[in-house]
């Protein structure tokens, strides 16, 4: 072989290892998770600024007067408590259906089980309140 079709595919050889790196490397970048830090993490809207926001851009679309916005927050007042009403009485009727499935031992471990749980929902709900202050 000649010196110039050496040099050749030398190159050839180093032009795909290059590439092979480069993709490697590239491929890596683009994989890595970004980093989720506090800053970060955008906070779910709490209940009444998704509120607040959806009653001014609704104020905002079809021009409401100050009476008609009043009548709108009356409105999400009362489907909310509906809503609310309507969950529990759900719920309720889930504890009792699963509850009739249970013997006795289980209904108790059951208890215990929702009990955890609730007692969970409080605590990270109080952290979230603190949180927001």
């Amino acid at each position: 072989m000649s010196k110039s079709k050496i040099s050749a595919f030398f190159s050839l050889v180093l032009v795909f290892l290059s590439g092979g790196v480069l993709g490697a490397c590239a491929y890596r970048l683009y994989m890595v998770s970004a980093i989720v830090t506090p800053a970060t993490v955008q906070r779910r809207p709490s209940v009444e600024e998704f509120r607040k926001r959806y009653v001014a851009d609704l104020q905002k679309c079809a021009n409401l007067n100050s009476d008609q916005v009043s009548q709108v927050n009356q409105v999400l007042d009362q489907i909310g408590t509906e809503t609310k009403q309507r969950i529990a009485a759900i719920h309720d009727e889930q504890i009792a259906r699963i509850n009739a499935v249970l013997s006795p031992d289980q209904r108790i471990a059951y208890k215990k089980m929702r009990d955890d749980h609730d007692a969970e929902r409080a605590r990270r709900r109080q952290q979230q309140q603190q949180q927001s202050h």
